[in-house]
């Protein structure tokens, strides 16, 4: 096979795999925001429409604990598809680390930067780190430039992993106080 049509067929790999991982972050935005308008939802149908009273207790109880099944699910779900973006994401900085592009690998030096690249846990980004320091000093400068830059900024720099699974977990908490909440007021009522 000639170079340039392995690196053309690299290339489409390349893009496959960038259109996937975007196709996966639309999903993972689409249920993250329809679990949040559906919890906020149930949580306003509980707290304005169930009287205090042992069917709606038990209503209550039903609806918060399908929410948190529901929850729970999302979670492994989200782990998943995440899990499989990892995936992509190592074959992608594969593909460009042999047709010398920088994109995927700029971006996760760019999180997993530290000043003393022995201190550096991933051992890919060492490596690349490394390579760019040594057989391009002007794209390492650019790159420690840009990340001191992000450093100094505090929004934006927490992963969606993170971000999505603290959400689940306030949500679950959440449906979690109104069990709790519910239970409290009708035992109170009862006494």
């Amino acid at each position: 096979m000639e170079e340039s049509q392995k690196n053309s067929i690299l290339l489409s790999e390349w893009a496959t795999m960038n259109q996937r991982i975007d196709n996966i972050d639309a999903r993972i935005w689409q249920g993250a925001g329809i679990l949040l308008v559906l919890s906020i939802g149930g949580l306003s149908f509980i707290n304005w429409s169930l009287p205090l009273s042992l069917m709606g207790f038990f209503s209550v109880i039903t609806i918060s604990v399908v929410s948190l099944v529901i929850l729970y699910i999302w979670l492994l779900v989200f782990h998943r598809w995440i899990y499989v973006q990892a995936i992509l994401g190592h074959r992608i900085r594969e593909i460009e680390q042999e047709l010398g592009l920088r994109f995927h690998r700029y971006a996760r030096t760019i999180e997993y930067w530290k000043e003393d690249i022995e201190n550096i846990e991933d051992e890919e980004t060492k490596i690349f780190i490394s390579e760019l320091k040594e057989n391009d000093p002007k794209a390492y400068n650019n790159i420690s430039k840009f990340r001191d830059a992000q450093r100094k900024m505090k929004l934006g720099r927490t992963p969606i992993r993170k971000s999505l699974t603290r959400l689940t977990v306030l949500l679950m908490i959440m449906w979690l106080s109104v069990i709790i909440l519910h239970s409290t007021m009708l035992a109170l009522n009862n006494t």
